[in-house]
């Protein structure tokens, strides 16, 4: 155990995929009970309490050309509702590695670039909308220059 720098918080080391909630009391936080099953790289608390979890190469780049599923915590019942993993128009797999994010004033999530090729680095146009209400991610318009 050590102890968290700028607030005395106890933190654990975890492994990835390893949940942590709060606890009763404040302050307190537990380890749950099950894992995610992705490794999460972007996380997005949606309007609908739910979390959006997705995942890209993890600047590995022998992982761009693989498929990356995201998925839906559902917080209370502590299920995933696994989503198909984002495919360009000619049916290859989009990394959205470091990708930007920005919620709408109507709570869809907006999922900018992504990692295209590295060395040397090359950002992705592709842009999504996730909407929480039928759990389902988009492709719109492109951008002019990756990100």
């Amino acid at each position: 155990m050590i102890q968290h720098e700028l607030l005395n918080l106890p933190t654990k080391k975890l492994d990835a995929g390893t949940l942590i909630a709060q606890g009763s009391g404040v302050g307190s936080w537990q380890l749950l009970s099950y894992q995610v099953p992705i490794n999460p790289v972007h996380a997005a608390l949606l309007r609908t309490g739910k979390v959006f979890f997705f995942t890209g190469s993890g600047n590995n780049p022998t992982r761009i050309n693989s498929p990356f599923n995201s998925v839906v915590w559902d917080i209370n019942s502590g299920t995933f509702t696994s989503q198909s993993p984002p495919t360009d128009p000619s049916g290859l797999p989009i990394d959205l590695f470091c990708a930007g994010q920005s919620f709408h004033a109507d709570g869809r999530l907006m999922i900018a670039g992504g990692t295209l090729q590295y060395d040397p680095f090359y950002g992705a146009t592709s842009a999504f909308l996730f909407d929480p209400s039928n759990e389902q991610l988009t492709a719109i318009a492109s951008m002019k220059y990756g990100r």
